[in-house]
Formats: C-alpha cells, sequence, structure tokens
C-alpha cells in the first residue's frame, strides 16, 4: 500500500486554514490579541495586575477553562479590590499577604487548598525579592514557582500567554490533532513514544520550524512561535466555545473529517481512504 504524505502540503492547508479562523473565530482572535498584548505591555509594567491575576486565577482553580470559581463574580471582585488597595508587590508583605492568604484559602477547592496555598507562599516569597516580571522569567527558566512544582500543561499555558511563544500546553486535543494529521513523526528523533506529551510537544516545534517558518499572522511567524500554533488547534478541536465558532469540535473525540480543511492532507485521512478502498 503507497501512502502519499506530504509535510509541506500539510503545513500549506493549516496555514490557509489558521488565516481563515484568526478572521473568522472571535474566540482565536480573543486569545491571540491577549497573548501579543502581554508581551508587548510586560516590557513596561514589571508588576502587571492583569498578568498576576491570570497566574492566580490558574493557582486557585488549577484549571482555567473549567473552574466554576472563576465564573463567580465575587471571586473577581474580591481580587480586584485586593489588587487596588495594595499592589501586586504589596500582596506579598505584611498585611497584605495576611488578607491575599485568607483570600485564597477561602476561594481554593477544598481538595486542593494545601497544594494552593503552598505555591502562592512560594509566589509570594519570590514576590518579595523582585519584581513580577522577574518571577515570570525565573518560572520559565527553571519550570515551577521558586521551590514549588506546578502542573506542566498549567506553567506552559500561562507562560505562553506571556510572550514565552515556545511553550507549548499539550492536552488531550493536542494529542488527538498532532498524532492524527501526522505532525507527530516529525520529532527529530527517531526514538519517541507518540503518547507521549513531551515528544508530542517537540514534534509540533520541530513541524513549525521547518514548514511554517515566514508564515505569519498578526505579526506572529509561526515557525517561531508553536504556543501560538497551539491557540489554532485547541480551538479547532474542543467543543467548548463562548461565542459558538463553526470550528469547533472538527478533531474532537470523533473527527468530523468531511467537514475538515485538512482532510486531503491529513495522514489520518489519507490511511483511512486507504483502507476502506
Amino acid at each position: 500500500m503507497i501512502i502519499e504524505f506530504d509535510f509541506s502540503k500539510l503545513a500549506d492547508s493549516m496555514y490557509k486554514l489558521f488565516k481563515t479562523m484568526y478572521k473568522e473565530d472571535e474566540n482565536v482572535k480573543k486569545e491571540i490579541y491577549r497573548a501579543k498584548k502581554f508581551k508587548e505591555e510586560l516590557r513596561k509594567i514589571p508588576n502587571h495586575p492583569e498578568a498576576f491575576k491570570m497566574l492566580i486565577d490558574g493557582i486557585v482553580s488549577q484549571s482555567w477553562y473549567y473552574s466554576r470559581i472563576l465564573k463567580k463574580p465575587e471571586y473577581r471582585q474580591e481580587l480586584d479590590i485586593l489588587l487596588q488597595k495594595y499592589g501586586v508587590k504589596g500582596l506579598s508583605t505584611n498585611e497584605g499577604r495576611e488578607v491575599f492568604l485568607k483570600f485564597v484559602e477561602k476561594w481554593a477547592p477544598l481538595r486542593i487548598r494545601d497544594r494552593v496555598l503552598q505555591q502562592i507562599n512560594c509566589l509570594l516569597d519570590l514576590l518579595k525579592e523582585t519584581s513580577f516580571r522577574e518571577v515570570i522569567e525565573d518560572m520559565n527558566r527553571r519550570g515551577k514557582i521558586g521551590k514549588c512544582s506546578i502542573g506542566k500543561k498549567g506553567l506552559n499555558d500561562f507562560l505562553r500567554y506571556m510572550g514565552y511563544w515556545d511553550r507549548v500546553p499539550i492536552d488531550i486535543h493536542e494529542m488527538r490533532f498532532i498524532i492524527r494529521t501526522g505532525i507527530y513523526l516529525a520529532h527529530p528523533k527517531e526514538k519517541f513514544d507518540p503518547l507521549n506529551r513531551d515528544h508530542l510537544g517537540e514534534a509540533l516545534k520541530t513541524f513549525a520550524k521547518r514548514y511554517l517558518k515566514g508564515k505569519t499572522i498578526a505579526d506572529i511567524d509561526l515557525g517561531k512561535s508553536p504556543g501560538i500554533i497551539d491557540i489554532f488547534i485547541w480551538n479547532f478541536c474542543s467543543k467548548r466555545r463562548d461565542p459558538p465558532s463553526d470550528y469547533a469540535n472538527i478533531c474532537g473525540i470523533k473527527p468530523k473529517c468531511s467537514k475538515c480543511p485538512l482532510n486531503k492532507n491529513c495522514l489520518y485521512n489519507i490511511l483511512k481512504g486507504k483502507l476502506l478502498t
């Protein structure tokens, strides 16, 4: 059985799809705007309150997308009041720290409260000595908050939005897409595990560098920004959307190959066609 699979054709069809998504999908446009905004503003605002709030949201909930806590206006109002009163640095010492820890203890789910408080204390210890921008750079270098470990997906998600666009958050949606399309075959080493999330992230980075270099969206070179590519992939595979999108859940649990703009160049669809003929 002869299979014709071309990385370049897959990359071209992905780029065409992503450009269309950027024009038509408000969720994608909003997320890319946010990533660019944080990257630009953090250069000027070392203790960026909105960036700080994003990290706190991730730690307190241990999930940005599926948390009921973050949807409660009381949570957001309390956090805003604390930041207005003490500022980002002021929450790391004295009264500000004491009040902030009580806030975290109140909102963190009971089953993860101890872990959340540990991570918050590590964050505040760092923040006493330096700016929040330096804390973020330290997180990128060390892969943790001070001495405290943090989930790899959440860490990469946060750092990607802070401008570290080489960071690729991998969950089940990206895993499906990278394996189905054949991108996993771009892994630079012969021995790799297609079910290993780190290996899949490396495969996407290699694919982007080799086949999407020079292709830009919103002045972002996709060849240098696999983390931005991830925004498109996640929005193409996940079914959760607000507002709804025509591109949601195309490559979900049950792939909608007949509706997929990549189907002519996707390894999964090519193999399926060969096996059925």
